[in-house]
């Protein structure tokens, strides 16, 4: 697939996001701060990781490039209060993919729905993945209380779980991240908010 190349005019609520998160190569090499570029103009670095917007059917979808590939990519429902699709295209050689597109999102949502009450987001984490979105501050609702502690008894033991005890003792549902109060720490269910 080639990359677009020519000159690209940002939106504002993009150019006003900036990551925190930073990609790393798994010899703990940092990467460039993430650019943000929209399609079908995007002018993409080769040195630096580069998130590109492009338009899906009913969704907005972000594609991150490094080096000439892609690298990973989110779908999220217009509002961008649900995360529909997330993917880390290169983890054999990259680390925090994941939780660069999720910071993204969130800060997209907050500035989206910035009238809104209780700014929150959604996603329905499948088997494997709801600890990823539990260490960001993702939690499930208050009458799943017992798949928070199932996930809270892993994270507090540091216990590293195989792919397949991922998938065998995480569990499924719908979780969210209310993005209407601040962070304490790596402890609290709010984390990523402290990127925020």
């Amino acid at each position: 697939m080639a990359l677009p190349t020519a000159s690209n005019t940002i939106p504002a609520h993009l150019s006003r996001i900036n990551l925190h998160t930073r990609i790393s190569t798994l010899g703990n090499t940092l990467l460039g701060a993430i650019q943000v570029q929209v399609a079908p103009n995007a002018r993409i670095s080769k040195h630096t990781p580069t998130l590109i917007k492009s338009d899906k059917a009913g969704m907005e979808h972000f594609s991150l490039h490094y080096k000439g590939k892609t690298i990973g990519e989110i779908d999220l429902s217009p509002d961008s209060r649900f995360v529909e699709w997330i993917v880390n295209l290169d983890s054999k050689n990259l680390e925090h993919v994941g939780k660069a597109l999720m910071e993204f999102a969130s800060k997209l949502c907050a500035l989206k729905n910035t009238g809104n009450a209780k700014p929150d987001m959604a996603l329905d984490a499948s088997s494997g993945s709801s600890l990823f979105y539990f260490k960001l501050g993702f939690r499930f609702d208050e009458d799943e209380n017992t798949k928070n502690e199932q996930l809270s008894r892993i994270c507090s033991t540091q216990q590293v779980l195989t792919p397949q005890e991922l998938l065998c003792n995480t569990p499924v549902g719908d979780m969210y991240l209310d993005l209407s109060k601040a962070s304490r720490g790596p402890g609290d269910p709010r984390h990523l908010n402290a990127l925020l």
